[in-house]
Order: C-alpha cells, then structure tokens, then sequence
C-alpha cells in the first residue's frame, strides 16, 4: 500500500529501519508507550534500534495523511480530540 511503502522509505532514511519499527517510533513520537511483543532475541534488537529514533515533522504528516486517506484510525476511541 501506499502507507507501507513510504513508511518503508522513511525507515531507510533512518539506518534501514523496517515498517513496524517505524510505526514504532511513530507512536512513541505521539507520546504512547507501545506495548512490544518480546519472544525472541530479534525483537530485542528491533527495540534496541529505534531508541532514541524521531521522525521530522514531515514524515510524521506523510504517515498521518497516508493513514487517513486508507481509513486507518490513528486516534485511539479513549484519547481526546487534540485541540
């Protein structure tokens, strides 16, 4: 999708990050504290990765936009609108 694909390019422009671990630091961005399935060795190292990562203003309105225009809530229901 085209939301896949530019968070795949976003990802290569911070050391070839994939696109769950830049929807990682996206909600880390947000404020969120997502909460990561740990099972194997990999997904330690996933994590270990994206610390300290942020996105430019930029790349977080090209995923926003990119979610929005598939339908994709990026607002969970228990959050207030932002004002």
């Amino acid at each position: 999708t085209r939301l896949t694909d530019a968070m795949a390019a976003i990802g290569g422009t911070h050391g070839g990050l994939s696109v769950a671990e830049v929807a990682t630091v996206w909600a880390v961005d947000r404020g969120t504290v997502p909460i990561v399935g740990v099972t194997k060795k990999k997904h330690i190292d996933s994590q270990v990765r994206v610390a300290g990562v942020h996105l430019t203003g930029d790349e977080t309105s090209t995923i926003e936009e990119l979610a929005a225009a598939t339908g994709v809530q990026v607002r969970a229901a228990w959050e207030k609108p932002l004002e």
